[in-house]
């Protein structure tokens, strides 16, 4: 794929928003986070979420090349790794969202450095 600074710039901030959107509709059903043990328990289940996404996309692909090895239709594999990335997409933008969400809390403000 050719890439650009301006596409990455643009993609970097469309991708921005929807995180930060993200993180403003889990504050209006949850709240913030009550400490950082909370802050983690939900990181960690984004981080399995998105890691469970890509390993199927990575058997699909890997099933896949085996498909096409064969010369066999493929469309099915296609449509499935795609239906799975914007999956793993969507669970990577609600990482960045906890992330953001951590910065709200006042045990983050003590653990700033600067």
């Amino acid at each position: 794929m050719i890439e650009n600074e301006e596409y990455n710039n643009m993609l970097m901030e469309s991708i921005a928003t929807l995180a930060i959107k993200q993180k403003l509709m889990a504050i209006d059903k949850y709240g913030h986070f009550h400490n950082i043990h909370e802050f983690f328990a939900v990181l960690k289940e984004e981080i399995e979420e998105a890691e469970n996404d890509f390993s199927k996309i990575n058997t699909q692909s890997k099933i896949m090349w085996l498909e096409i090895k064969k010369d066999k239709s493929i469309d099915d594999y296609v449509n499935e790794i795609h239906q799975l990335s914007f999956s793993c997409i969507k669970e990577l933008i609600q990482v960045m969202a906890v992330c953001d969400k951590y910065y709200m809390m006042d045990d983050a403000k003590s653990n700033i450095k600067g």
